[in-house]
């Protein structure tokens, strides 16, 4: 049986314009970003619907931004890793949010690690 393990990945098309999908390689250029959204040891590895918006006030708070900053919400589903059919859900579901500020410097970071010739892109993490 073949499996594949399937990667949230945020594309840099240009300074103001993202694009997400879903990715089997690793990743290979400094413009893409792998968003991985786990949680009580489940990776929510496929994803649904992407959304940025500002922070409310609670929110910021919590993540120590300011309510002015974008935030970038996901809703990710478990693919069934057991099965041909890794990119079907299985039906847990999660929504995951990333601080564009954290998305904006592991860009800048990837994007040096590429000009001094280091490899291993950095994940962003919920």
């Amino acid at each position: 049986m073949l499996t594949r393990q399937f990667t949230v990945r945020l594309e840099r098309i240009c300074s103001a314009l993202y694009r997400v999908y879903l990715n089997t390689n690793s990743p290979k250029y400094p413009l893409q970003v792998p968003l991985e959204c786990i949680s009580n040891g489940i990776d929510f590895n496929l994803v649904q619907d992407v959304y940025v918006t500002r922070a409310g006030y609670e929110l910021a708070k919590s993540l120590d931004i300011s309510v002015s900053d974008a935030v970038l919400y996901g809703v990710f589903w478990e693919g069934d890793k057991n099965s041909y059919r890794a990119a079907e859900p299985t039906g847990k579901s999660a929504i995951c949010m990333f601080a564009m500020r954290e998305i904006e410097a592991t860009f800048k970071q990837n994007i040096m690690k590429c000009y001094k010739g280091t490899s291993g892109l950095k994940k962003v993490c919920n």
